[in-house]
């Protein structure tokens, strides 16, 4: 049985209020703790930390590093991970939890915890790799063969998602081709690309702002070009999956994963939050920063998980200079996607293949 939204929500109330086991002798007093051992017992808690999903726990770690900022600081200064039985650990008052006044040195988090695990960085470099950029394989509007006018990413192994202003229509689509590993490496140098046109154009958009299409696989030589075979770009770069449970919350931090100007992949992960008032009904307006050719990039939150599919600039400040930019709620488009699919002779089986 997984765990429910309730229960999740139980064990982040249990937390805030205290640790669930006894404190060490002669460690600090913590406030409230005799109402938290009412509320959560220690065999409850970590039962239901193995009954989460990973996405419960990513999700538990980041209210928690919300908690930790806002709450009263003297609760724990604990380092928190995916690592569902490290966390567990955390929150139940075992391993590296100590209360701050109890520190032998005057560090402290300053305003905002910025402190991310190693792993924010590891799954970043697996997620950037199904993130391509759309070039024209042919004149297209007067756009050159080779000219990088967009972004997109995959969503299946062959199904690739971007904006309807990039793809509008099938001309549009059969003009296209996305091409993956288009970046530079630590050396300076790139890397080889890999491309694939797009055959068809599954389903568009143009007040959400969206295009899903479909990639050719491609033949690659194996054993030294001794044979041939035919791949999926997904087989190579992966995918990002499609989520409608995925959090849209003013004020958190999200990032996007880009081809800036057409150029060179990018990704963006400074100084960009939604804004206080940022999420709306199917938009979210955030301070991460984008260019032309960023149009259908895709916008995670802190755990990598799709958020948004980003598609413009947003609101000017009354001086002219722009305020913010915008992406699509990534849980209305796969509402869309969902009523869009009902209508094709293959929308059962394209459902299946998003995992919606």
């Amino acid at each position: 049985m997984k765990t429910s939204t309730g229960t999740l929500c139980a064990i982040v109330a249990g937390a805030v209020l205290a640790w669930a086991e006894p404190q060490e002798k002669g460690a600090p007093e913590i406030p409230g703790r005799d109402a938290a051992e009412k509320e959560l017992t220690t065999r409850q808690l970590k039962a239901e930390m193995e009954k989460m999903t990973d996405k419960q726990a990513g999700s538990l770690t980041y209210l928690w590093t919300q908690i930790r900022t806002q709450a009263e600081p003297r609760l724990t200064t604990a380092s928190l991970s995916s690592d569902r039985p490290g966390l567990a650990r955390a929150i139940v008052g075992q391993g590296n939890v100590v209360a701050y006044d109890a520190l032998p040195l005057p560090e402290r988090i300053i305003g905002v915890d910025n402190l991310l695990p190693i792993s924010f960085l590891q799954q970043a470099l697996r997620t950037q790799k199904a993130v391509g950029r759309v070039t024209l394989r042919k004149a297209y509007q007067g756009g050159a063969v080779g000219m990088g006018i967009g972004t997109g990413f995959l969503v299946s192994d062959t199904l690739l998602i971007t904006n309807n202003h990039v793809i509008p229509d099938e001309t549009a689509a059969a003009s296209m081709e996305l091409q993956f590993n288009f970046q530079e490496s630590a050396s300076g140098g790139v890397g080889p690309t890999d491309t694939y046109p797009i055959t068809d154009l599954i389903v568009t958009d143009k007040a959400l702002d969206y295009t899903l299409v479909r990639l050719k696989p491609m033949a690659r030589m194996l054993d030294g070009a001794e044979r041939v075979a035919t791949f999926a770009p997904g087989v190579f770069w992966g995918s990002i999956p499609l989520n409608d449970g995925v959090l849209c919350a003013n004020g958190m931090i999200v990032n996007i994963i880009q081809h800036p100007l057409g150029g060179f992949k990018r990704v963006a992960i400074q100084d960009n939050r939604v804004e206080l008032e940022g999420v709306k009904e199917n938009f979210i307006r955030y301070t991460t920063d984008t260019e032309p050719g960023s149009s259908g990039s895709p916008v995670f939150n802190n755990q990598w998980e799709l958020v948004a599919l980003h598609h413009s600039v947003g609101e000017r400040n009354r001086d002219g200079t722009w305020k913010n930019n915008e992406g699509v709620r990534i849980d209305v488009i796969v509402r869309s996607l969902r009523e869009k699919l009902k209508a094709r002779q293959d929308g059962e089986a394209l459902v299946k293949e998003l995992g919606l």
